[in-house]
């Protein structure tokens, strides 16, 4: 199950490995087996790794690392201090990097890894060139670069010419950083190495935006974009926007430059990439100036500012020379070691054995004495555990009996709170006669729901909503009923809204209850919408607005769907007001309202997502079929989809024919 989690899916479909790997915990947990829980939570770290998601990577890394300090695995601490060190670098704590890549090689130099060992060099060697001390960080990687050539590790000899690459194109040597890119890149191709192609492109394109070709760098930074697109890979995605932002304002494309900058910036703050941000702020420093938007511009410029002085600080490049001075301090001390243990164990050896003829004879008449003592001790400890055994199974009865009660508590609190939030949603078969032939599917994955729908009549039209909160469960049905409480507040107003008037409506609400300002550390809630709003005098007149979940419509048997606007119902970086779409439709063509709970549900014979395609291709099988059939067939669909799998979120559809 491991193999497969990291094999299969850790690269291509990281949601499938933490799927897998979630697996393999759970039957080694039942079974007691530390190591393959450790192993599964180190997968699940990885996932989160690949996805850009550094804090969750993080924790779940350091979960693994606790139960293989327990188990003093060596190969298992070794594994995760690198995994640990590589979120610190992504996140510019370069001290904290050299620590754990500096743990990571005092162990695989003791076990003789060579590999690992090479990889330690290569990472320390990627340290020093973030802080722009070229000479020791080539120093590392040509370490690295012999020990992989030596052994014949093509994926790390790949890896180690694109970073000799990097630091030749610091000293302008464009040749030679074409040379060692190009032969980056060929290798990986060769092993199959999707991100490490997309990284390469990224390096040649840098090179020719330096030159002043700038065709060429925008073709390389577009082809490694879309990889880093297609593997889910965030911080991959953040460097491509930047280079893309960077050539752009060379070019004096400014609107497209500064798009490119403020996506890179909006992506990389998510996922809390330091070097990325960094190089985004001076981007949007630089663009921002030359516009003439002035504030904007001095944001930036703080921003970049006190990121490259926290890389570059003389604080954390004395802490890492300090680390390197006490690791090459104690492999001498170490080697010194061993020469002096070799001197003195001839005569060490004569002297322990002398020692142990006189101790021989004393442990047999110890034996003796001892083994009555251990007896008595033994029988003694016996009927203690029977006593303390007898005392702990009252206890324990005692808090079965605290456990149930709090249990039957809490379930009853939830079953009240589902009986709230049913009767705050509209009835399936709302009041209405102009209502148009429909039905909801509506699939909470606990017993309440972060998924909600809303339905209002006012002034001739009709309004219908899908909602997706954040979370699920209990969380997620705070979420719904305020939701459903802002809606119906809005929808009070004299004036009929647009969709989007309702969205920028709703969003100012959230923004402004949850007090959301875009510190750190504050509630990120929110929730994705499909909203629209029919003429019952006339049907044809329907408009529409989305945030993150679009709508499906089906007319002349064909399938369009209608992009949502990408923001949430929350704070975001760069907030624009909604889109409002009108549509001209006719008689009989149909409408989808849906959340991503249908498309996201793990099941088939693969353990695989539904995902959008197929959900399309099941609408138009279904379309001419009555709206209450339809809805028995999706439900059938998922639930013979999913399987034995757990539902992993929630579900609602809402589907009309005009």
């Amino acid at each position: 199950m491991k193999s497969i989690a990291w094999n299969g899916y850790l690269f291509t479909n990281p949601d499938s490995a933490f799927y897998y790997a979630q697996q393999l915990y759970d039957f080694a947990k039942q079974k007691s087996l530390l190591k393959f829980q450790s192993a599964a939570l180190n997968t699940q770290g990885a996932s989160f790794y690949v996805r850009g998601n550094y804090l969750q990577a993080m924790d779940y890394y350091q979960k693994s690392l606790k139960i293989f300090e327990k188990l003093d695995d060596d190969k298992g601490k070794a594994s995760t201090y690198m995994n640990i060190g590589v979120i610190y670098f992504e996140q510019g704590d370069y001290p904290q990097a050299i620590d754990y890549y500096t743990r990571y090689l005092k162990i695989n130099e003791k076990t003789g890894n060579k590999v690992a060992v090479a990889k330690a060099y290569n990472n320390i060697g990627a340290v020093y060139c973030e802080q722009n001390n070229n000479e020791q960080a080539i120093s590392y990687y040509k370490k690295s670069l012999k020990i992989r050539d030596e052994i014949g590790d093509k994926k790390g000899l790949a890896y180690s010419y694109n970073n000799i690459g990097t630091i030749y194109l610091e000293q302008d040597n464009y040749s030679k950083a074409i040379d060692y890119y190009l032969k980056s890149l060929q290798i990986k191709k060769e092993i199959k190495d999707k991100k490490g192609e997309a990284s390469s492109y990224n390096s040649l394109a840098s090179v020719f935006s330096k030159k002043g070709d700038y065709q060429q760098a925008i073709d390389y930074y577009t082809k490694s974009l879309l990889i880093f697109k297609k593997l889910g890979d965030k911080k991959g995605i953040t460097v491509s926007y930047n280079g893309l932002a960077d050539v752009f304002y060379k070019k004096g494309e400014i609107t497209k430059a500064l798009e490119k900058a403020a996506k890179a910036l909006e992506i990389a703050k998510d996922i809390g990439a330091i070097s990325s941000i960094k190089d985004a702020a001076m981007y949007l420093f630089k663009i921002n100036k030359k516009i003439g938007n002035y504030q904007e511009a001095l944001d930036m410029h703080e921003l970049y500012i006190t990121l490259r002085d926290s890389i570059n600080n003389e604080e954390s490049q004395k802490e890492v020379l300090r680390q390197r001075f006490q690791y090459n301090y104690e492999k001498k001390l170490a080697t010194d070691s061993v020469a002096h243990a070799k001197a003195t164990e001839l005569k060490n050896i004569e002297i322990a054995k002398q020692q142990a003829e006189l101790t021989s004879k004393k442990k047999e008449q110890y034996l003796l004495y001892g083994g009555i003592s251990v007896l008595l001790l033994f029988l003694g400890f016996v009927y203690n555990r029977l006593q303390v055994t007898r005392k702990q199974k009252r206890i324990i009865e005692k808090q079965k009996q605290l456990v149930e009660l709090s249990h039957k508590e809490i379930t009853d609190s939830i079953n009240y709170a589902k009986r709230i939030q049913d009767a705050m949603l509209a009835s399936e078969e709302h009041e209405t006669p102009h209502l148009p032939e429909h039905f909801v599917l509506y699939k909470p994955k606990d017993v309440v729901s972060g998924d909600f729908y809303w339905v209002s009549e006012k002034q001739g039209c009709l309004c219908v909503a899908v909602v997706d909160c954040t979370g699920h469960g209990v969380p997620g049905a705070f979420m719904s009923m305020l939701g459903m409480s802002f809606l119906n507040e809005i929808n009070s107003h004299e004036k009929a809204l647009t969709p989007a008037e309702i969205l920028d409506e709703l969003r100012r609400k959230i923004i402004k209850e949850l007090r959301q300002t875009g510190a750190e550390g504050e509630s990120k809630d929110g929730m994705d919408i499909s909203l629209i709003r029919i003429n019952l005098n006339n049907t044809a007149q329907v408009m529409w607005a989305g945030a993150n979940n679009p709508l499906y419509i089906i007319s002349d048997n064909e399938l369009h769907e209608i992009k949502a606007d990408k923001q949430s119902i929350g704070y975001g970086y760069n907030m624009q007001p909604f889109t409002n779409h009108s549509l001209n439709l006719k008689k009989g063509d149909l409408i989808y309202l849906f959340t991503d709970g249908f498309a996201d549900q793990f099941g088939g014979t693969n353990g695989k997502k539904f995902k959008y395609k197929p959900f399309k291709q099941l609408l138009l099988k279904i379309k001419d079929k009555p709206m209450p059939e339809q809805k028995s067939i999706l439900n059938q669909a998922f639930e013979e989809w999913k399987g034995n799998l757990e539902q992993v979120d929630d579900v609602c559809i809402v589907g009309i024919r005009l």
